[in-house]
């Protein structure tokens, strides 16, 4: 996937602008919200990239002197981040995507790649449905999909109202709901799957992560959980049946990320190619949830 973004009011004539070096602006998003960027470089492709939750724009610092001298590089500070402006009422995925759309529009960009690092990768995909023909390629690097439907707004606030009132209980008893009573892990889990289960103490991802990490799928599981119940069941509940669209996706994964378990990427790319997406999976030993968007990032879809 070596395609990637560029801004172009009219071809190649504004490319040499907006990706003159180090130049930084502003764009408005959906709300209003000041959001600020920054592109280097030029060329006929682009890509913008999207930091993930709690960082900003500097995150990529070392993206845009790499990948500058082949393409125009924009990296962006989502609302209440950074540079851009704080006090969004209404912090979503969707306002978030809304965001970089401003960004893409402002810049005039025709031929773009999303690149989304963690919860980034959720961003790229809400901006790549307002960016409709400008969007050739998605990047998701380090990033757990949920792809079932959004919850309303009254569903989300009863739902972080019960975290403010007990933090550890909630968290327990949100990580127990995701399994049915009698889902039982023995129906699916190989002997050695069960050993690592067990090390998980609290459910937190970095748990699940050292558990689960360096092992092949295989050697996890007896069988299929699509062939048994209650699992079967609970993969159709929870099959998003989804398909970014015509770009086509790279997802990227550190072998030794601490927060997601490497197993939930190839699970990720079985589901969306039966659900008919473009997509490739690569994975990298040694690097972390933070290691694949480091100096080297360029190595990962410049080829």
């Amino acid at each position: 996937m070596s395609k990637l973004l560029f801004a172009v009011l009219s071809f190649g004539v504004v490319a040499a602008v907006a990706g003159a070096p180090g130049v930084q602006g502003t764009a408005k998003s959906s709300d209003g919200m000041r959001i600020a960027y920054e592109t280097r470089g030029a060329g006929d492709i682009a890509v913008v990239l999207v930091h993930g939750w709690s960082c900003d724009r500097s995150y990529f610092r070392h993206q845009l002197e790499s990948l500058s001298d082949k393409y125009l590089v924009v990296s962006v500070d989502l609302a209440g981040h950074g540079d851009s402006e704080l006090g969004r009422q209404n912090s979503t995925i969707a306002s978030f995507g809304a965001d970089v759309a401003a960004v893409v529009k402002k810049l005039r960009l025709k031929r773009t790649v999303l690149v989304g690092h963690s919860m980034g990768g959720d961003v790229v995909v809400a901006a790549a449905r307002l960016l409709k023909g400008r969007v050739i390629g998605l990047v998701w690097a380090d990033d757990y999909k949920d792809l079932e439907p959004p919850r309303s707004d009254a569903d989300i606030e009863a739902f972080v109202a019960q975290f403010r009132a007990d933090f550890p209980g909630m968290t327990d008893k949100m990580v127990r709901s995701l399994f049915r009573a009698d889902a039982d892990p023995a129906l699916v889990l190989s002997p050695l799957g069960l050993e690592r289960l067990s090390l998980v103490d609290e459910g937190c991802s970095s748990e699940l992560a050292a558990a689960w990490n360096g092992l092949p799928y295989e050697d996890l599981i007896t069988t299929d959980p699509s062939d048994v119940e209650p699992w079967a069941t609970l993969l159709v509940e929870n099959d998003p049946g989804f398909v970014v669209g015509e770009s086509p996706v790279l997802i990227i994964h550190g072998e030794s990320d601490e927060q997601i378990p490497v197993v939930s990427s190839q699970l990720l790319l079985t589901r969306m190619c039966e659900a008919g997406q473009v997509v490739e999976r690569r994975t990298y030993p040694g690097e972390s949830h933070a290691g694949v968007i480091g100096p080297s990032l360029k190595k990962y879809f410049c080829t």
